[in-house]
């Protein structure tokens, strides 16, 4: 019982944060000119798997790898399925093909590269690390996307690759 009224604390306290990091994230967004897009992709993402990031490192350091691997491929297909389809429910999504390819393919690779990294049972440093790699090479694509997508809106051109009107987030 103790456990059950620790884990509904702990969800009403992650619902009332995740409304301070949208309204943050959207005063960000306003205030710097960054794609609210690239801000979900990173910031948000980061935000929103840090429980899921200190379940599954707690589960690994008290033995129990299993759990930690299982809350993240769980926490993926969550993703993946409920949470856009649950918020596809209450309002229309409006995506850029260019930003769908941008984060789908990526998102396609790195459950590629998972894949591929736990096929024989291990998970090894260097494969720990080089997926880190893998995100930091992420975040560096999203800047430059969102630098890019920044250029078109200040000064359309020939290189920007929108034609009509420019979206005001990317």
């Amino acid at each position: 019982m103790v456990s059950f009224t620790i884990i509904l604390a702990c969800l009403l306290v992650f619902e009332r944060a995740s409304n301070y990091l949208v309204e943050g994230l959207g005063a960000i967004s306003q205030n710097f000119d960054i794609s609210e897009a690239v801000l979900g992709a990173s910031i948000a993402a980061m935000g929103s798997s840090a429980p899921e990031f200190g379940s599954s490192a707690f589960s690994v350091a008290q033995g129990h790898p299993t759990i930690g691997l299982g809350t993240i491929i769980g926490s993926a297909i969550f993703n993946v399925t409920v949470i856009v389809g649950g918020a596809a429910i209450f309002g229309k999504y409006m995506i850029e093909k260019r930003v769908l390819y941008r984060d789908g393919l990526f998102y396609l690779f790195t459950v590629l590269v998972a894949i591929l990294g736990v096929m024989d049972g291990e998970l090894s440093q260097i494969e720990a690390i080089s997926w880190t790699v893998i995100f930091l090479g992420y975040l560096g694509w999203l800047i430059h996307d969102a630098r890019k997508g920044n250029q078109c809106r200040k000064n359309p051109s020939s290189l920007c690759p929108q034609k009509g009107p420019l979206p005001t987030s990317c």
